[in-house]
């Protein structure tokens, strides 16, 4: 009985320990993770808009009256990660945009643009598209067209952009998602900042 109770409470006295042993190291640790996290979305953000020197994040897009981003974020497929209002000093100069949808199977993009509805660039973060065709989208042929581009309209496939030759589908999905990242980024800068205003973007 009292080796039962002695090992107890060497067991309980070793877990107290564990605890707080990870405690500590989760307080000192976390920061530096989050910092290192912050420094690698700062990095993602700054190539896609290189002129600006500072981004703030979005945390509530639906605040300040902005009802066309709601309504479009409820009937679109594409679904929005994050969105950055990026600053040139203490000047807003634009916004990047992270979102994701269905391509052939699935793509989650970054999108910049300036509050004069042009694209400052593109990148694809991820995909899930087969090897081949689907996988061109990270060729610099593909996304590359969008940088400079002006979308005051909609990005219609094979009139203002070039899709990915055999692989109609995934380039249809790639023109929504842009699309979509566009509308949101431009619609903000519009209602919030004084952005040029957008011609009708489609709701798919």
């Amino acid at each position: 009985m009292k080796q039962t109770l002695k090992l107890g409470i060497t067991l309980a006295a070793f877990a107290a320990i564990s605890c707080t042993i990870l405690a500590v190291v989760n307080n000192v640790t976390s920061p530096i993770i989050k910092k290192h996290a912050l420094e690698k979305a700062n990095t993602a953000l700054t190539k896609i808009f290189p002129t600006a020197d500072s981004f703030v994040a979005v945390e509530d897009i639906s605040a300040g009256g902005n009802n066309e981003i709601d309504e479009y974020l409820e009937n679109n497929v594409a679904r929005l990660d994050s969105l950055h209002i990026a600053f040139q000093g203490d000047t807003v100069i634009g916004a990047v945009v992270q979102a994701n949808g269905p391509t052939y199977t699935h793509t989650k993009i970054m999108v910049g643009i300036n509050k004069n509805l042009i694209l400052t660039g593109i990148t694809i973060l991820e995909t899930s598209d087969t090897p081949g065709y689907g996988l061109l989208a990270k060729e610099p042929a593909f996304y590359k067209q969008f940088s400079n581009k002006d979308v005051s309209s909609p990005l219609v496939l094979g009139q203002n952009f070039d899709g990915i030759s055999g692989a109609t589908i995934t380039s249809k999905g790639y023109e929504n998602v842009i699309n979509f990242s566009i509308f949101i980024g431009a619609q903000y800068l519009a209602n919030n900042y004084g952005g040029a205003k957008l011609s009708e973007y489609t709701k798919h």
